[in-house]
Formats: structure tokens, C-alpha cells, sequence
């Protein structure tokens, strides 16, 4: 085990002396003694040159971070409501029974600490868990009293015969299309340019910077690409404003911190075709004049991370090999779901807390280092490839005149096909349902927690992206033997424990909104207090500071309308 002191000096030494070195040093030090202590706090502050209340407050920030002790083995369940649905609190028994210890707690020999922990990533593949940097799915009651015990006899062997590895390929990109789950009937239209089998990137790439750099950014505007992660902010634009800045340093961050429940495309692509992405990353680098790019990765995928530099050091040197002079390197994240925002992931890659800046300035200006930065989902990234190979016009002829193109789709929850497809964009809802349904669906969440819960009876009248309900990718489906009262209470407690608690409408809104569903479902609180949550959340969207407070609206006031009956008795 390193000492803190030695961290710090070899960090330093790869990285500088600036606060953009805490978050790899704490995470360092988390990932050795699992927990940060206060002279550890001290040691790390002197290193620094940063007062000792920078480094708490950043350590205190991130639920992957902590200053209190904790077990040799960090149990993380996950407690999503997919997770539920599939069996997550058999499995917490489970636990229970053979630890002796409830979620919060340590052993008393300090060899286990139990956590329950929000959306990991694997909503197709639920009941999941970590313990410290191992993933496990599709646990069974049976399948997890296995891996505890493998734990604490110490048999290594066994406990890696029940991980799930990263299945990046060891060719330049994997075509296994592993989460491709069954055939489809034809009521949606598929499409397939993320897992192609085209999918040489670096002759991809050669083609693309050989166009004019004016005329691809005008190409990429014309085809009507939009921000695959949720938000849709036209792709050509933002490149666009980029270029434009007169900056002689630039940057460009690939976000791939999917917290949202129910999300889970970008972990495929990141294991399936990596090299895609980069050579997307690539891309806008050359277009807009960066040489530094970055790869955000959310701290739930640590499992994936060293295949991943892998991938990524084969990438850099195709970059050399092209004669360009972009680089990219991978930073993690720690635990924080608000750092889907960009620029609180933009102060997360500072060292800081991951809380939302002020717009403007907006990053394409004023991002990473306060210099103009262009960051675009990882979806994302692998289309404007695509585009430069293809042409707008081709993309064009998918999707709607609102909608170009298409999209990945994690779906989940009661459907008998779970897993990632690409499906174009336009499509009705009750045209997805009639393929991805088990015959008795109520309601899908459309965009995750933060999107919208569309009821059985208007399927026929909503439409499937920009022009009806924009997803970022998450779809997940409720039959009539879910309570809608349940899927709520979690989504309220989700945001409860992600709000970063910067401004007054998201902290408290989101407290008093789950305070205010219990006190009604316990009569503690009459129906009529509904009214009082509903005005509340509609504050919430106007006056909280970053899309986190603002969209908790969205999935609030669609299930408290559309299931008020539910909620109430």
C-alpha cells in the first residue's frame, strides 16, 4: 500500500502541481485504504499548496469519496427501480444474512462495508453490484451467498469466475453486437451505423479531415445531428461556435458519465467500438483546432477502465500515424450525477465539487481551463464520424424533418427484449411498445428518471423524439403489476441524493417532494397537498440553477397526473 505522501509525489510528477491533480490523488488513495483520512486531508494539502477545507469539501463531495473508514470491501448494490423490479432486495437479504450488517454499515472486523447505490449502468442486466473495482450482474440469491463467501475465504479464483469483464475487443473494433438482444418485427424501423460492420475508424477518419473544415461544420449543421445525451443542442452548432473562438488552446471532452437511470448505451459502445468514439474525438479536434481531448468516464465504470486505456493508447498513436496532433487521455469521475452536466463535469476535471457554473459563459467559450471547450455525449461523437463519411443527406433519410437520424435506445424494465438498439427517431410510442413490450404495459419512462412517464392511453399520440419527447436513450417499461406510487418514491429518492446542494429549489424541492409523496400515501397529508407539490416542482423547474432540479418536474407531474390514484391510495 502506498503512502499518501507518495501518491501525491507520483501524481504530481505525471500530472503537475495544480488542483486538477486532487481528483486522480484521491482517488488513488480511496482505491488503497478505501477511505480518506484526515492527515491524509493535511498531506494532500501541503502537496497542493490548497487549504485543507478545498480538499474536504471536494473528498466530501463524490459518494465514490470518503473520509470515514471503511471496509477492506466496499459493497455497492445497486437500488435503481429496475433493480428493485428484478430482485434487488432478495439479494440485500442475502447480504444481510450472511454480513450480519444493513446498508450503512461495516463488519465489525472491518473487512466489509454494505452500500446501496443509485443506477451502476446495468438496468438490462439487473439484480448488479460493485465490490471495490468488480462488477457483478444478474445476481440470484444462490449466485451472491457464492460470491460473499469467495470474499471472505479469499479464493481469487472464484470471485473472478463471477465477474463480469470488459469485453473491449483486441482487434481496432469489436463487432459482437452482444446486447443486441433478439429479432424485431417491423413496427419500428432499425437502423445500424453504431455497430456496423464498417467500422474501420482510422480510414474513417483519414477521409474526414480531408474535407474543408467550413464546409463539414455547414455539413454537419445541414444534417440536423442533435446532442445524443438528452439535452439536443444541434451538434454543428456548438462545433461551430468553437472554431470560432480565437483561442490558441482548445479542448474537447467526450461526456461519458451516463447517470441517468435506465442508461446504459454508452457503457456498450465504449465496449463494443471505443475506437469510434476517438475517432470522433479526433475529429472535432481537427475541426475546430484542439489538441487535447478528454474522455470523462463515470466512476461506476471503473471495471472498464484499464481496457479502455488500451484502446486508447492504439487510438493516440493512429492520431500520430494520420499526421494529426491531437491526443486524448481518460479522467474518472467518482460517484456524482449531476457531473452529466457539462460544466459541473467541467469542474469535476478541475478538482473541484461537480457543481453547475453559471451561463453564460457557455463552455464552447469559457470551458476546461476557462478555454473554449466542445463537449458532446459519446454517442454523439460516433454520428458527426459517421456524417462525414455519409453525408447529411443520408442521414437525413432517417428519422423526421424534426428528428434526423437515429438513436440508441437502453430498454429496459418489464420486456421480454432488455439490451441497446438503434432505432430511428419518429416513431410512436405505441409503435415501440407493440415491439419491446410483454403484451401488458401501462406506462414507459421516456429519458430516465429526469424524462417523462407516458401512460397506456396516449402511446398512440406520442412521438419519439424532438417534435414529441426527446430521450436521451433511457426507455423503460411498467406493466400493470407495478405501482406507479413506488416508481415515484425511488425517482424522488434518487434525486434527493443527487442533488449537489448548491441552489435553494433543487435542495429543498427535492426533499419536501418525497417528504410530501409519503405524507400523503400515509394520509399524514391530504390529497389537496398535491396541488402544493405540483406548484412546487413548476418552481423548481424555472428557478433551479441546472437541468438536475429543473427536469425533476418532468417525471413528477406526469406520474402524480396521469396515476393519481396510485399516489394517493
Amino acid at each position: 500500500m502506498m503512502q499518501t505522501k507518495t501518491i501525491i509525489e507520483h501524481i504530481v510528477k505525471d500530472s503537475g502541481k495544480s488542483r486538477e491533480s486532487l481528483m486522480p490523488i484521491l482517488q488513488e488513495v480511496i482505491k488503497q485504504k478505501n477511505y480518506i483520512s484526515e492527515k491524509d486531508i493535511l498531506d494532500i494539502a501541503e502537496g497542493l499548496d490548497l487549504s485543507p477545507a478545498e480538499i474536504y469539501g471536494t473528498a466530501t463531495f463524490y459518494s465514490f469519496l470518503d473520509t470515514k473508514k471503511r471496509g477492506m470491501y466496499v459493497i455497492r448494490l445497486c437500488k435503481s427501480i429496475i433493480a428493485v423490479m428484478k430482485g434487488k432486495d432478495e439479494i440485500e437479504k442475502v447480504i444481510t444474512k450472511i454480513l450480519h450488517i444493513k446498508p450503512g454499515e461495516s463488519t465489525q472486523d472491518n473487512m466489509f462495508t454494505f452500500l446501496e447505490t443509485n443506477d451502476i449502468g446495468w438496468s438490462d442486466k439487473e439484480p448488479s453490484m460493485l465490490i471495490n473495482e468488480d462488477l457483478f450482474i444478474e445476481l440470484t440469491p444462490e449466485k451472491t451467498t457464492e460470491i460473499i463467501k469467495a470474499y471472505i475465504s479469499g479464493d481469487e479464483k472464484l470471485i473472478d469466475s463471477f465477474q463480469t469483464k470488459s469485453i473491449i475487443s483486441d482487434k481496432s473494433c469489436s463487432n459482437s453486437n452482444q446486447s443486441k438482444c433478439g429479432e424485431l418485427k417491423g413496427f419500428v424501423k432499425k437502423a445500424d451505423m453504431i455497430f456496423n460492420k464498417d467500422c474501420d475508424s482510422l480510414q474513417k477518419l483519414s477521409a474526414a479531415i480531408k474535407i474543408d473544415k467550413d464546409n463539414f461544420i455547414s455539413e454537419l449543421i445541414e444534417s440536423g445531428l442533435r446532442g445524443r445525451g438528452g439535452a439536443g443542442f444541434p451538434t454543428g452548432l456548438k462545433w461551430k461556435f468553437a472554431k470560432s473562438a480565437q483561442s490558441e488552446e482548445k479542448y474537447v471532452i467526450c461526456n461519458a458519465d451516463e447517470g441517468e437511470p435506465g442508461t446504459f448505451k454508452d457503457r456498450v459502445i465504449l465496449q463494443e467500438v471505443p475506437c469510434k468514439v476517438f475517432a470522433g474525438m479526433a475529429l472535432c479536434g481537427h475541426i475546430v483546432g484542439a489538441k487535447k481531448g478528454f474522455l470523462y468516464l463515470r466512476g461506476e465504470y471503473i471495471w472498464m477502465a484499464n481496457d479502455l486505456k488500451a484502446k486508447l493508447e492504439e487510438s493516440n498513436q493512429m492520431f500520430i500515424d494520420l499526421g494529426l496532433d491531437f491526443n486524448i487521455e481518460i479522467r474518472m469521475g467518482s460517484g456524482a450525477y449531476v457531473c452529466g452536466e457539462e460544466t459541473a463535469l467541467i469542474e469535476s476535471m478541475e478538482g473541484k465539487r461537480g457543481e453547475p457554473r453559471n451561463k453564460p459563459p457557455y463552455p464552447a467559450s469559457a470551458g476546461f481551463r476557462d478555454k473554449p471547450t466542445v463537449i458532446n455525449n459519446v454517442e454523439t461523437f460516433i454520428f458527426a464520424l459517421e456524417i462525414a463519411n455519409i453525408g447529411a443527406q443520408h442521414f437525413k433519410t432517417m428519422g423526421t424533418s424534426d428528428s434526423a437520424g437515429s438513436k440508441l435506445f437502453s430498454i429496459s424494465g418489464d420486456t421480454p427484449k432488455p439490451g441497446v438498439y438503434e432505432l430511428e427517431l419518429g416513431m410512436t410510442l405505441a409503435d415501440f411498445v407493440e415491439e419491446f413490450g410483454d403484451g401488458d404495459t401501462k406506462a414507459v419512462q421516456v429519458g430516465g428518471a429526469s424524462g417523462f412517464c407516458v401512460p397506456r392511453r396516449k402511446f398512440k399520440d406520442t412521438i419519439i423524439g424532438f417534435e414529441g419527447i426527446p430521450t436521451g436513450g433511457s426507455m423503460m417499461l411498467f406493466n400493470s403489476h407495478r405501482s406507479m406510487y413506488n416508481v415515484l418514491h425511488n425517482y424522488l429518492e434518487f434525486f434527493s441524493e443527487e442533488s449537489c446542494g448548491q441552489c435553494t429549489p433543487c435542495r429543498v424541492g427535492c426533499q419536501q417532494l418525497f417528504n410530501g409523496v409519503e405524507a400523503i400515501k400515509s394520509r399524514e397529508k391530504s390529497e389537496n397537498y398535491l396541488d402544493d407539490l405540483l406548484e412546487l416542482s413548476e418552481t423548481m423547474k424555472i428557478a433551479s440553477k441546472c437541468g438536475l432540479g429543473q427536469s425533476v418536474a418532468n417525471s413528477f407531474k406526469s406520474i402524480v397526473r396521469e396515476f393519481k390514484e396510485e399516489i394517493v391510495y
